[in-house]
């Protein structure tokens, strides 16, 4: 509920969700789902994910994963079945595996920007990313054919190899393009405590900046890290914490245009990362142009793609 009540009453510039639920009940139901959730931060960020806490990989019934899609490698190699995920085979390095990552299409290259934007100390950083040359990784992107090359890919959700150097999924007699196991996070409690701090902000800035703290203080492994709470410094921790999760685009739309825009737009280094944003699409797709024929006028089209 608050992550709806968030986009909607951003992106649409209101004080309620459609007129049922007001922003008072909004921050009732998120500061219970804080207080009586049974959920937790687990204590290492890095524990979180497989490929950056082999040894001490908190599970993927840990704590914090408040609602994931699960997935299982038991198809072993049967396309017929959808039980593994195969988004995972999408992010994972080009061209064989490397080190203790498996091999898949190197996809959804990392934009350096993200990478730098981390403070010194942020466990984080080196837990949400491969950085090739920092680990010591000789990764040729022209042997590999990686197309848009940045020196860092995934590391969430990144596929593993065993110390053979196999592809576990493989090694269990699956294949790495359709039995990679890992559950994908929809909701972890790091992004229920930041939505309370936000919704919390105006009304009890006290408790919003206990929630933020508990997300940074876990980040920096110590107390040293405190920020005063800001709209502005939620969002930011937003775009680090659940950097690769699915949000960030989203959490972009719901501050307006502007914003989106200046977060969006690329003319640095290569032509082939060259993104003009256009705010009058308002940050949607066109719908495909046969369904509003189809729906004889029901159907209207986006704003921007006419």
């Amino acid at each position: 509920m608050a992550r709806t009540f968030l986009f909607y009453t951003g992106a649409y510039s209101k004080t309620d969700l459609a007129g049922v639920v007001t922003k008072a009940q909004a921050v009732t139901y998120i500061n219970d789902a804080v207080n009586n959730s049974g959920h937790g931060l687990v204590a290492d960020f890095a524990n979180l994910w497989l490929a950056a806490s082999f040894e001490n990989f908190a599970g993927e019934d840990n704590t914090e994963m408040v609602w994931a899609v699960r997935f299982n490698g038991s198809g072993k190699g049967n396309w017929d079945l959808h039980e593994g995920n195969r988004f995972q085979v999408n992010i994972a390095p080009r061209g064989g595996s490397i080190g203790k990552y498996a091999t898949g299409w190197g996809g959804a290259t990392v934009n350096p920007k993200l990478v730098q934007a981390y403070e010194s100390g942020d466990s984080r950083k080196a837990a949400s990313f491969i950085d090739y040359v920092g680990e010591g990784l000789n990764f040729d992107p022209q042997a590999r054919e990686q197309r848009q090359y940045t020196g860092y890919s995934w590391k969430k959700y990144c596929p593993i190899t065993n110390a053979a150097g196999t592809a576990v999924v493989e090694a269990n007699g699956g294949n790495f393009q359709i039995d990679n196991y890992q559950d994908y996070a929809i909701i972890r409690f790091a992004d229920v405590l930041l939505m309370a701090a936000e919704l919390n902000l105006e009304g009890n800035a006290a408790l919003a900046q206990a929630d933020l703290d508990r997300v940074r203080d876990r980040a920096f492994k110590s107390t040293t890290h405190r920020i005063p709470v800001t709209k502005a410094v939620i969002m930011e921790e937003r775009r680090l914490e659940l950097a690769l999760e699915g949000l960030r685009y989203f959490d972009l739309i719901r501050q307006g245009m502007p914003a989106m825009k200046a977060a969006i737009d690329n003319t640095a280094g290569d032509s082939q990362f060259a993104v003009t944003f256009r705010p009058e699409t308002l940050g949607w797709f066109a719908l495909p142009q046969s369904q509003i024929v189809l729906s004889n006028g029901t159907i209207q089209q986006n704003p921007g793609w006419n």
